[in-house]
């Protein structure tokens, strides 16, 4: 009997740290943040990632926006919004983006008609697989008011970084194409960034950043020192900080999201528990074969 519940707990045990890894794999997330000395922030990004931002002034300086992800960009696609739709007209994974006026064949025949993309015609290009190369994502999308005709055509890039404005519906707003934001319901500010380089070589062995952490939700207004050895665990985000300017003006955060990681400790801790139970029942035995 003891044999069988020694066989379940260690099943039960690796079915826990498979579980673990495989919810990782689905649900765990991976962001940067980039920051300058000074700089406050309360968003990361994905790298490899985009986003269409609609932003929307919603009063007292502030916006709202409607993030709609890369996974959801496809030619046709509408989007509702109050008093407007936004139709996908055309959208590209990767592309070359050039001037009208030099283009041959092979560049797709959609037009933009307002913003910053007048005057230019894309084609679509094989994605690019490898780390050291980028993909222009782009998209020619319309505005279609509920009550009257398009309001025109945009041609949406991350090749371009600024927002291009828009009206419709007697409301405007900005457009951008830019890469998808993991939001923090808090903002971190870098106070110092350095690094420890490695003797002999140009390469860090360690880097740390001080940074202030602001929690408007909960009163919090603390500093913390964060390092490779002593990350920031909070809300349920692990900041790593992975690579800092020389002179020391910028810090490259590493954000990462893993709602899984108590399920290895409670594995490790299940696993000590059954070693402990382990030896306290072999010196009972001893103790009663010696009497």
């Amino acid at each position: 009997m003891s044999l069988m519940v020694k066989l379940l707990g260690f099943t039960l045990v690796v079915m826990l740290v498979l579980t673990a890894e495989l919810y990782t794999g689905f649900s765990g997330k991976e962001a940067l943040m980039t920051l300058n000395e000074g700089q406050t922030m309360n968003h990361s990004t994905f790298p490899g990632e985009v986003e269409l931002a609609v932003i929307e002034p919603s009063g007292d300086g502030m916006e709202t926006v409607h993030a709609i992800p890369q996974s959801s960009l496809k030619d046709g696609a509408a989007f509702p919004f109050p008093d407007f739709t936004l139709r996908i007209d055309r959208y590209f994974d990767n592309s070359e983006i050039l001037d009208e006026k030099i283009v041959g064949d092979g560049f797709d025949p959609i037009r933009a008609t307002a913003g910053a993309g007048i005057g230019y015609a894309a084609r679509a290009m094989p994605r690019e697989t490898r780390l050291d190369r980028e993909n222009i994502i782009s998209a020619f999308v319309s505005i279609l008011p509920d009550n009257g005709n398009s309001s025109g055509r945009w041609l949406l890039t991350n090749a371009i970084s600024r927002a291009q404005s828009f009206e419709a519906g007697g409301k405007s707003g900005k457009l951008i194409v830019r890469q998808a934001r993991l939001h923090h319901p808090f903002s971190i500010q870098l106070l110092e960034a350095s690094h420890v380089p490695q003797l002999g070589s140009k390469a860090s062995k360690d880097f740390s950043s001080k940074i202030r952490l602001l929690n408007p939700t909960t009163g919090e207004d603390r500093e913390v020192l964060i390092s490779i050895k002593q990350p920031l665990k909070y809300q349920g985000l692990t900041f790593h900080p992975s690579g800092s300017t020389a002179d020391g003006t910028a810090a490259l955060l590493r954000v990462v999201k893993n709602p899984a990681f108590p399920i290895p400790y409670t594995s490790c801790a299940m696993v000590s528990l059954g070693l402990l139970w382990l030896i306290y029942t072999l010196r009972a035995r001893r103790k009663t074969a010696a009497a």
